[in-house]
């Protein structure tokens, strides 16, 4: 019996479903861009099997997880041949509400260290973010109220992408002080690479 997988469930609206939306976002950044047809496949096939595993460890039952797999090669490879307007999975993914990431977490902490309370690092790994429309830079808009608007910038700091191009990021409060944007901006204007690890910053705090 297929499992069906509805528009509710994917855009976080029943909150008691299993968190899969959140493996597809997550899924969307694989960080392949810039490499070979035989190094995106590879690394394709190596993201599919971590996904599936994540899952199954998850309780998710295998037939489930296979095919909720089936479905993202299915909506990725539709989009790429123009079955799906718009790019809507791209868009429908790009969309969603989901975690911070290990490597997005960590470099928060660490532009803003001394900057932020601690207590509001310390709940970072509670804070959903949208990924927001800049060309794939790797701009991040925490959730909020609809009526926030953008107040301070709390810490900055820079770092050189894969390709040598310097990136600018700026953590951004809104007019309460509260997590506003992460904004990321290569000097380019093209899509980020890799998300930097601490230990390529230059502190620009």
């Amino acid at each position: 019996m297929h499992e069906q997988l509805n528009l509710a469930r994917l855009t976080g609206s029943c909150p008691a479903e299993p968190d899969r939306h959140g493996e597809a976002a997550a899924f969307g950044q694989l960080g392949l861009r810039g490499q070979t047809r035989q190094m995106l496949t590879e690394g394709a096939a190596i993201q599919f099997a971590s996904l599936a595993l994540r899952l199954r460890s998850r309780g998710h039952d295998a037939q489930a997880v296979a095919h909720f797999v089936n479905r993202l090669v299915f909506c990725m490879f539709a989009e790429d041949v123009d079955l799906l307007p718009g790019k809507m999975f791209t868009r429908m993914i790009e969309a969603m509400e989901r975690p911070l990431s290990a490597t997005e977490t960590a470099l928060i902490k660490f532009i803003a260290a001394g900057s932020l309370p601690s207590a509001m690092l310390a709940d970072l790994h509670h804070r959903l973010v949208r990924e927001m429309d800049d060309g794939r830079m790797g701009s991040l808009q925490f959730v909020g109220a609809a009526d926030r608007s953008m107040g301070s910038t709390v810490a900055h700091a820079e770092f050189e992408d894969a390709d040598g191009v310097p990136v600018s990021v700026a953590l951004l409060l809104d007019q309460e002080g509260r997590l506003f944007e992460l904004d990321i901006w290569k000097v380019d204007f093209s899509p980020l690479i890799r998300t930097a690890d601490v230990t390529l910053f230059r502190a620009a705090r």
